[in-house]
């Protein structure tokens, strides 16, 4: 009975934080796993996750074009140093799309490669 009462306890105390504490708060990130892209010979060519933020895995040397086509669930990306160019719409129509990191080794970026990209509301390129 001692067990029921204190799950109960929990559960109730959740509930009110919830009502009271803003949703960004209450949030969690879920990072991509490898097997979510397509890599072929260090080109990411696509990606199949749920979006959300999503890493780049270190050892990418580009991002394809088109490689996130219209990926309407990608909220964020990081792009690691191991990637030297990003292709041609890459991230065409990612509309959700509202932050973007992308490193010093970057070289290139493709023809309208954030095209459509509407919600984007944060860019971080280094020198």
């Amino acid at each position: 009975m001692k067990m029921k009462k204190k799950l109960t306890s929990f559960v109730l105390i959740f509930a009110l934080l919830a009502m009271f504490v803003p949703s960004g708060l209450l949030t969690t990130t879920a990072y991509a796993a490898d097997g979510d892209f397509e890599i072929t010979d260090g080109v990411l060519t696509g990606y199949n996750g749920s979006g959300g933020d999503v890493v780049i895995p270190d050892g990418v040397t580009a991002i394809g074009a088109e490689a996130f086509k219209e990926c309407k669930k990608l909220t964020s990306v990081t792009i690691p140093d191991s990637v030297i160019s990003i292709g041609n719409y890459a991230f065409w129509s990612c509309s959700n799309l509202t932050s973007v990191s992308i490193s010093t080794s970057v070289k290139t970026i493709g023809k309208h490669a954030f095209w459509g990209c509407s919600g984007l509301t944060s860019v971080t390129i280094p020198n």
